[in-house]
């Protein structure tokens, strides 16, 4: 069962312009949720002999970032990490198993030609990640949110308990929820997909809701186009985890480049 609080958020790191204004983000996010602060750094090499002095190097500049960022900040700052390996994506899922982990916030670099999504770590952790990621997108500025649209694939919900997090993530913020599906004919969807609709709506009724539908068969033009007339603060998605399916494909193929990467707001991945 999931809890009703989010308690840790871990910061994500690789000291760039980009990190450190994802952290900057972090720590207006976690004043606002009371949730503690953690940073996070995957070192890889492939020269053992070199360990300890590379070790070295970056407890010192995650020492820097402590002092520079969150030094008399108000945000409570639980612990560092710096996970040591020659598998990035292994060591940045060993952070689940070694902490509780309620919030992973990431920078991005955004999208382009080279990256499939906003860089492969990003794409990866969207859809192999236990806990939900926060993708911070290039040159963003905390601001309040307060809109949330979560673009819902009825169809691919499992459980309810796969997306109450996004709920306990929106009442802590006081923000509205949008949930948006798109269907060729919404009026006359499948009843199994109109039963999972009311399932979703009774679980956000602490939350200020309402069920939207965009008739369309393609669901990335048809998310586009809501987004473009919405005011959205936050989109939420749930990739689907561990299996190629169409969401995935949606995610990881170029089309998401079109999609999340043409926004400017951050992207909250169940």
């Amino acid at each position: 069962m999931h809890k009703n609080t989010i308690d840790h958020v871990v910061v994500a790191t690789d000291f760039s312009d980009n990190a450190d204004r994802a952290l900057l983000y972090a720590i207006e996010l976690c004043r606002r949720l009371g949730a503690d602060l953690s940073l996070f750094h995957v070192l890889t090499f492939d020269k053992l002999d070199k360990g300890e002095e590379a070790v070295a190097a970056i407890e010192a500049k995650m020492e820097s970032l402590r002092k520079n960022y969150l030094y008399n900040k108000d945000v409570r700052y639980r612990t560092t990490y710096i996970k040591i390996g020659k598998d990035r994506e292994a060591e940045l899922l060993s952070i689940f198993k070694e902490a509780p982990v309620d919030l992973l916030l990431m920078g991005t670099s955004g999208a382009g030609k080279t990256m499939r999504l906003l860089g492969s770590t990003a794409s990866f952790m969207l859809h192999a990640a236990p806990a939900p990621v926060l993708l911070i997108p290039p040159h963003t500025t905390f601001a309040p949110i307060r809109h949330i649209t979560f673009a819902c694939d009825y169809e691919q919900i499992q459980s309810l308990e796969e997306i109450k997090p996004l709920a306990v993530f929106a009442k802590l913020l006081q923000a509205d929820v949008r949930i948006l599906h798109v269907h060729p004919q919404p009026a006359n969807m499948p009843l199994g997909t109109a039963m999972k609709s009311l399932a979703v709506d009774s679980l956000f009724e602490e939350v200020e809701h309402e069920l939207d539908f965009v008739r369309g068969s393609n669901p990335e033009a048809g998310i586009k186009q809501y987004l473009e007339t919405t005011p959205t603060d936050c989109l939420a998605i749930k990739p689907r985890k561990h299996e190629r399916g169409f969401w995935q494909k949606l995610l990881t193929q170029s089309v998401s480049d079109s999609l999340i990467g043409f926004l400017p707001i951050p992207v909250y991945a169940l």
